[in-house]
């Protein structure tokens, strides 16, 4: 039977995403190894005709993580999904992943250790304040430009999730578009930033269109080669797909500034990770639409120091602070393998 410690000996972490999980274990509070799967393979048996079920997969990822001769005192885990205070997740989320508690209920069943799951955006918001670029700030936020854009929001160190779990869905914000010519094609101009085609309602534009990387792809390739964001050389494409992802980014941490005013937004995600020199640019054009002599305090910029690590290494904390704070619970004996409660 487990016994409770002020700071487990060892975690178990993972963090869960559309294409792929990652996984590790933090032996004495040291990250080890990074082991990745790709998250279609978590299912082997999926052959169609049955709903996919990543879960089992997942678990066994957790278990293999687990050094030889340690137990599992304490599981973190991010996933790509709304997920409320609770550890309950809805919203789109990777196939195969169950909605409400049924993830939390499972590895913990399995595993027999306290399990968190939250938000993989705001548990690499969480790392990158207490170890990473945001150290030192009280309200972080990180931008996760990747395929979608998302944030993971930190106020006074503890994380901002919203009333279901949706805050950070930056993505999904709506602008308005002027449609063209005829009034009924599928692409909408937004002044100032660009064209995108669009599913949004008349009238509108997702931000994730005009400048998440999905988005940009789709207007500036050919679908012969990835997108390449590339102010520093003179290649067509790639200086507007540039042009159009500072102009959209920067509109963006002025809204943040307005709405949360921050210390701090974390630049992070593949998007800044390929094309760093986007960092200065995007400065420059956040500094010109909050001048300095503005009612709002533009927030410092900064690259992000943890990379793909960071929603690992938050997972790790979080679970720790709901643990100390009487938030996670040992599972009880029934729920644990092996114990005399289920006959193992």
């Amino acid at each position: 039977m487990l016994t409770r410690r002020s700071h487990p000996h060892l975690v178990v972490v993972a963090d869960l995403g559309a294409t792929r999980l990652r996984v590790a274990a933090l032996l004495g509070g040291r990250l080890g190894k990074v082991t990745t799967y790709r998250t279609a393979d978590l299912d082997p048996t999926a052959d169609g005709e049955r709903p996919v079920n990543i879960v089992p997969g997942l678990i066994a990822a957790l278990r293999a993580a687990v050094p030889a001769g340690e137990r599992i005192d304490l599981v973190g885990i991010g996933v790509a999904a709304h997920v409320d205070a609770r550890g309950r997740i809805s919203g789109p989320r990777p196939s195969g992943l169950p909605d409400g508690p049924h993830l939390r209920e499972a590895v913990e069943s399995a595993l027999g250790a306290p399990t968190l799951v939250d938000r993989s955006a705001s548990l690499a918001a969480l790392g990158e304040t207490r170890q990473g670029a945001g150290r030192g700030a009280r309200d972080v936020v990180l931008l996760l430009l990747d395929s979608e854009i998302s944030l993971g929001i930190v106020s006074d160190g503890r994380i901002v999730r919203g009333a279901h779990g949706a805050a950070g869905t930056a993505g999904r914000l709506l602008l308005p578009a002027h449609r063209g010519v005829t009034g009924r094609d599928a692409q909408a101009r937004v002044p100032r930033i660009g064209a995108a085609i669009t599913d949004a309602p008349t009238g509108y534009v997702r931000l994730d269109e005009l400048v998440g990387g999905t988005g940009l792809a789709a207007i500036f390739t050919d679908g012969t080669r990835p997108l390449e964001l590339r102010p520093e050389v003179a290649d067509r494409r790639g200086k507007a797909a540039a042009r159009q992802a500072i102009e959209g980014w920067a509109l963006l941490i002025v809204e943040l500034a307005a709405l949360i005013d921050p210390d701090v937004v974390v630049l992070s995600g593949g998007l800044i990770t390929t094309a760093p020199g986007l960092a200065e640019p995007l400065r420059r054009r956040v500094a010109e639409l909050l001048p300095s002599e503005a009612e709002i305090a533009a927030p410092e910029i900064r690259p992000g120091r943890l990379g793909p690590r960071a929603a690992l290494i938050g997972a790790a904390i979080a679970a720790r602070l709901a643990r100390n704070t009487g938030l996670l619970r040992l599972p009880t004996a029934a729920s644990v393998p092996g114990s005399a409660a289920t006959g193992g």
